[in-house]
């Protein structure tokens, strides 16, 4: 979409985004590609809020967090901080601009042009994907929050607390 001149990676964020508020700093499409929005992750916000995994990991379920957001956690541009936000709201900037979601899109525009015929961006927590090695479900079908729960698995971590 760069390439084609869609969008600019220095366009600020409300340019395709209008509905966020103003956060006091702009946030460029860059900060979102490198994590340097100053946005909150929405899984914590989620969690903190008493959402499942599963009820938050759509754009629209992110935006609306975003939307909710009174401040950032620091000024765009100025510090490194993964969270999944910034993809999710590209990835609804993405929907806007052509239309389709980031997994049809990118199907069409970057997977199979490559030959990658079993790579695709996992945009339903429900949908079994066949050949996939982390499904989040043990072999009885026992859901993710199960799982972390008997693990022990703190939000946003990769093993036992």
């Amino acid at each position: 979409m760069v390439l084609n001149g869609q969008l600019n990676l220095d366009d600020e964020i409300h340019r395709w985004l209008p509905e966020l508020p103003d956060y006091g700093s702009p946030i460029r499409l860059r900060n979102l590609v490198y994590h340097t929005s100053g946005l909150r992750d929405h899984s914590m916000i989620a969690t903190l809020a008493g959402l499942t995994i599963e009820d938050s990991q759509d754009n629209r379920t992110t935006l609306e967090i975003a939307c909710r957001q009174k401040g950032l956690n620091f000024t765009p541009g100025s510090l490194y901080s993964y969270a999944n936000t910034n993809y999710l709201l590209l990835a609804e900037i993405i929907q806007r601009i052509s239309g389709k979601s980031l997994r049809r899109f990118a199907d069409e525009h970057l997977f199979q042009p490559l030959g990658m015929r079993s790579t695709l961006f996992a945009d339903d927590v429900h949908e079994a994907i066949k050949g996939r090695a982390v499904s989040g479900h043990l072999a009885n079908q026992t859901p993710l929050r199960f799982i972390r729960k008997t693990l022990k698995l703190a939000p946003q971590t990769c093993g036992p607390i």
